[in-house]
């Protein structure tokens, strides 16, 4: 992954080693890769004109900056992707706090979407606050994260939410 270079300097045919460092391979998509994102990303649609399109890599499939101290990251993923109470936990670790042994009614909202299901969760710490959709049609789940250093307003994003076609992303 990574590869060494050694600096020389050559002063009267004599050489010093001034010594190592290290530089990181450069990594690129492939062609297929890179067809995957762009077409997966231009499936999204009514997305806000002032949220910056940034970029992302596999499982995404969006990341948008909604302003300085919000993000918005979609992830797809097909198959099992384990329980609710495993995934919540691990959003639970992501901001520092303990995992629970079960899921209270109260802290998973669900709904549908069209043909798919629709479970929404609030996490937050001290500083930063998660809202996020986990949206399962039959052969994909879809989770729509967002990231903020300030009070989400749900609504938004709901919005957001429901005016895409999973089914078709």
């Amino acid at each position: 992954m990574f590869k060494y270079i050694t600096l020389f300097i050559f002063f009267l045919n004599f050489s010093f080693v001034l010594g190592s460092i290290l530089v990181p391979k450069e990594s690129y998509l492939t062609f297929d890769q890179f067809l995957k994102e762009k077409s997966s990303a231009s499936k999204l649609k009514s997305v806000p004109s002032n949220w910056i399109n940034l970029t992302f890599s596999s499982p995404l499939i969006g990341k948008y900056e909604i302003n300085d101290k919000t993000v918005l990251s979609i992830s797809k993923f097909d198959g099992n992707i384990g329980d609710e109470l495993s995934n919540y936990n691990r959003w639970r670790l992501q901001l520092n706090l303990s995992p629970l042994e079960q899921l209270a009614s109260n802290q998973v909202r669900r709904s549908s979407l069209g043909s798919s299901s629709l479970r929404e969760y609030s996490l937050e710490n001290s500083k930063t606050n998660f809202l996020i959709y986990w949206i399962s049609n039959n052969t994909s789940h879809y989770f729509v994260k967002v990231e903020s250093q300030l009070k989400i307003n749900k609504a938004i994003f709901k919005t957001f939410v429901e005016s895409q076609s999973w089914e078709n992303i």
